[in-house]
């Protein structure tokens, strides 16, 4: 009983601090969620303006999508989105985990685990999982997204699997 009680001593102040943010990082976690949300309600109504005009992405934005080799910028988003809604229905943001916020002067990173859901016009759903680093630069005040890696896979894949 007595290692029970020293282990939850320790490890509860240790979860605890994992979610104490500066206001500055609490900003970016901010952005980084409305990202989501807005992302979600884009490919929910097929307009991908709600996402640019919500997210702040910048127009020099790229990402590295780690399964894909290769690196995608706007241009790569709307051709993406378009194959997108073609083949989902419904598209549900499920969860977004931060691992660690810095903020350093005008441009901050975040990394972080998100899960989503996406409804494919077969009646057929797939969870997915992404390993996400987001660099923001703040531009006159409001956080804009400047780049990130994305590592994305269907929940439940093993590690051999193609």
């Amino acid at each position: 009983m007595k290692k029970l009680i020293l282990l939850f001593v320790f490890i509860f102040p240790l979860q605890l601090s994992a979610q104490n943010w500066s206001s500055e990082e609490k900003a970016v976690l901010d952005k980084v969620k409305l990202g989501w949300q807005s992302w979600e309600d884009a490919v929910n109504q097929k307009d991908l303006s709600i996402w640019i005009e919500k997210a702040n992405i910048s127009d020099t934005w790229t990402a590295w999508w780690v399964e894909d080799g290769g690196l995608s910028t706007n241009e790569d988003t709307k051709k993406h989105f378009e194959l997108i809604t073609k083949t989902v229905t419904r598209y549900y943001w499920l969860d977004l985990t931060p691992l660690k916020i810095r903020v350093n002067g005008d441009h901050a990173y975040i990394w972080f685990y998100t899960t989503f859901a996406l409804e494919n016009t077969d009646g057929t759903f797939k969870n997915i999982e992404e390993k996400r680093l987001e660099v923001y630069r703040k531009i006159n005040g409001e956080w804009r997204w400047e780049a990130g890696m994305i590592d994305s896979y269907p929940i439940g894949r093993f590690a051999d699997d193609n």
